[in-house]
């Protein structure tokens, strides 16, 4: 059978597609919510698709996949098989090297604000794992530009630095406006900290001011510098989102009488189930497995997690932005004590919201 009649006969349904060069080697995996489409828009005819897609449809082979029941394990799915087969199209996740972190610390009672690829054993205070160096690199050169702290020396030095004669730094390598430069770096950590956004907003405005006075090329930097900077503040939001949300029992509708609920700590997915709903269905009976599931799942305390669980991390958080499914929080407090107040009644709540009418 040709590979575009095999393609045909793929499910329109979610799963993880993986595509084979002559020797059937996995070159690269993918994911969709509808697998025909998806796999069939790689066979464009000649010259409708990007060189790096024409390049990979050139060395494919063969397709397999594999079905899942929805679109949120699928992802997964295809985070993992990167992850451990990394295939050579597949570079943008197998990639440990794109990752880093910002890290603030103090030398010579100065804080000073940087990228590192690790952490270190020191008491610094780290942001991230970040999942693109470049976007970070932008958007700490955006903060250090327009607060003009891109300083190239420490005061020890007792000379200007070249940036300070060219309007880039404040003069905190003379041993000026310190007290200044402690106030933008707080600022700064507030900002990641998610406590304070003002900074965010002068920015803004800055980027608006050069726009209304017709200087585009210095508005368009600024642009660049924000949007490098919400992202990298997005993924801070849900790397403590993920830290901090204890176990989360997540709801997904399949179709009109199907509903398949996840149990979910950290980056881990502890139990699934997917149940036939009907207006005859005991919701109690159901309510009471979960929480004897939620009670008997081993949980471990919030670590840091590695680079590679945040992207499966960052995923999970993505996917519960979407409207298309629910769930609940249970506190890391409740999960220690094993005490679940009004748990009931909100899983009760929830499948009611499900069950046809």
């Amino acid at each position: 059978m040709e590979l575009q009649e095999k393609i045909k006969t793929f499910p329109q349904t979610p799963g993880v597609y993986l595509m084979k060069d002559s020797a059937e080697n996995i070159i690269y995996i993918g994911k969709s919510k509808h697998l025909r489409s998806r796999v069939q828009s790689y066979f464009r005819p000649s010259g409708q698709g990007s060189r790096k897609i024409e390049n990979l449809v050139f060395h494919v082979k063969d397709v397999e996949y594999i079905e899942t029941d929805t679109e949120f394990e699928a992802l997964l799915l295809e985070c993992q098989l990167i992850q451990q087969l990394k295939p050579s199209f597949n570079s943008l996740m197998k990639n440990p090297e794109r990752y880093c972190y910002i890290v603030f610390s103090e030398e010579h009672k100065l804080p000073w604000m940087k990228i590192a690829s690790t952490i270190s054993e020191q008491d610094y205070l780290y942001f991230g794992p970040f999942s693109n160096k470049n976007t970070v690199e932008v958007a700490i050169q955006g903060l250090k530009e327009h607060f003009k702290i891109a300083c190239l020396s420490f005061p020890r030095h007792k000379s200007a630095c070249l940036n300070y004669s060219l309007g880039q730094c404040i003069g905190i390598c003379t041993g000026k406006n310190l007290s200044q430069y402690h106030t933008i770096i707080e600022n700064i950590i507030n900002l990641f900290n998610g406590q304070n956004d003002t900074l965010l907003q002068e920015l803004e405005m800055t980027m608006e001011n050069f726009a209304n006075t017709y200087a585009f090329e210095k508005a368009a930097k600024y642009r660049n510098y924000l949007l490098a900077l919400r992202s990298i503040l997005n993924q801070i939001k849900g790397i403590r989102f993920i830290d901090e949300a204890g176990a989360i029992v997540l709801f997904e509708k399949l179709d009109e009488k199907t509903v398949k609920f996840f149990l979910i700590k950290g980056n881990r997915i502890l139990y699934r189930k997917k149940y036939t709903l009907s207006q005859s269905m005991e919701v109690a009976h159901m309510v009471d497995e979960w929480i004897n599931h939620i009670k008997k799942a081993k949980y471990t305390p919030s670590l840091r997690l590695t680079k590679e669980e945040m992207d499966t991390a960052r995923i999970i958080y993505h996917y519960l932005e979407k409207d298309e499914c629910y769930y609940l929080q249970i506190p890391e407090s409740s999960l220690q004590k094993g005490k679940f107040p009004n748990l009931e009644r909100k899983l009760a709540e929830m499948i009611d919201s499900f069950i046809p009418t």
